[in-house]
């Protein structure tokens, strides 16, 4: 039983690592195509600027794979906490708060 654990524990450790690289993917896609490549960096260095560009050509794919992984995750923190006499509190609340963490200062 423990390999099948630590098997279970190593793929959820590989999909974090694939969620971060979306969100990173994201991030420059959105650096890249709504900054630099529009901005001065295309006239300045066109070579780069195309490095740069087709380097973060999936953005709108890594936003899919992005949010395809979180709902693994939700799912796995539901799974873990189904059992739990006051599960909806629980839930409810690691929820909000990681939702308002982003949203309030978004907000201001």
């Amino acid at each position: 039983m423990g390999d099948a654990a630590a098997i279970r524990d190593n793929a959820f450790g590989w999909m974090n690592v694939l969620r971060i690289a979306a969100a990173v993917e994201v991030v420059l896609y959105h650096v890249v195509h709504c900054g630099l490549v529009s901005g001065g960096l295309s006239v300045a260095n066109p070579a780069l600027a195309g490095v740069l560009y087709h380097a973060t050509a999936y953005g709108s794919q890594a936003v899919m794979v992005f949010f395809v992984l979180s709902g693994f995750w939700i799912a796995r923190s539901v799974d873990m906490l189904k059992d739990q006499p006051d599960f909806w509190r629980i839930y409810l609340v690691r929820r909000l708060s990681r939702l308002l963490a982003v949203l309030v200062p978004a907000s201001r």
